[in-house]
């Protein structure tokens, strides 16, 4: 590779960040980049952290740090990279959904995780992406997750989007409400959930065939609380209808 053979990974960085610059935005990609920057990774760790502060500070790259700082295992200084990349009202959320990959959430502590979640929520159509990467982060995995995690997954579940027709949302929150809104402490969480499904389902916006996945975590979690604020005692009539065809 560019960063075995080259005399100088100084030149180089500088002449790959020349072609991209150079490159219509809509043409750019990254991928040379990543390779090469995950081979200085393990020649100069001390050069990776150079460039990919370098990175942070061009146009051309600020938007695609995420996923170039996952040529390396994610540490405390990628976690602060990444954080301040959400931050950066430029850098769109959908570009961090690279955080889901590969289980390259795995040597992140629950505690940077979560701040990271957190963060990434807050920015234009972050909940979705967040929730995925936290249901990657589980996924076919045994892993017992600590307070701040489990405190962060039921935020996450509460305020999770239910007007949006995604099947992959569906599929990721369903999974997340059978892990984490088990118990009578993870009912507020479901309660919010349910309430804002129920006036998603009156009002159309939401077909129970957008949210089934959602549905059945829900009914097998909390059955009492799913009962109640979903179907109701009948008292709305055509709604009452509608919701007990669930």
């Amino acid at each position: 590779g560019l960063a075995i053979a080259t005399p100088s990974l100084e030149r180089c960085w500088s002449a790959l960040v020349s072609a991209l610059e150079g490159t219509p935005d809509a043409e750019r990609n990254v991928q040379v980049l990543c390779g090469f920057l995950g081979k200085v990774h393990g020649r100069d760790r001390s050069l990776f952290e150079r460039f990919m502060d370098d990175a942070m500070s061009r146009p051309a790259l600020v938007r695609w740090v995420p996923g170039l700082q996952l040529s390396a295992p994610l540490d405390d200084r990628a976690c602060d990279r990444l954080l301040a990349s959400m931050n950066n009202p430029d850098v769109p959320a959908w570009v961090f959904q690279y955080l889901g990959y590969g289980r390259a959430s795995a040597p992140v502590p629950d505690v940077r995780l979560a701040e990271l979640l957190e963060r990434l929520s807050i920015k234009p159509d972050g909940p979705a992406v967040a929730l995925d990467i936290l249901h990657m982060h589980f996924f076919g995995e045994d892993i017992e997750a600590t307070p701040p995690l489990i405190a962060c997954a039921r935020a996450l579940i509460a305020r999770a989007p239910v007007s949006q027709r995604s099947h992959g949302l569906d599929h990721a929150l369903g999974g997340l409400i059978k892990l984490f809104l088990k118990g009578d402490a993870a009912r507020p969480a479901g309660q919010e959930l349910m309430g804002r499904l129920r006036e998603a389902l009156a009002d159309y916006k939401v077909s129970r065939y957008d949210v089934n996945d959602t549905l059945k975590a829900l009914f097998a979690t909390q059955p009492l609380l799913a009962l109640d604020t979903l179907i109701g005692d009948g008292d709305d009539g055509d709604g009452y209808a509608r919701r007990s065809d669930l």
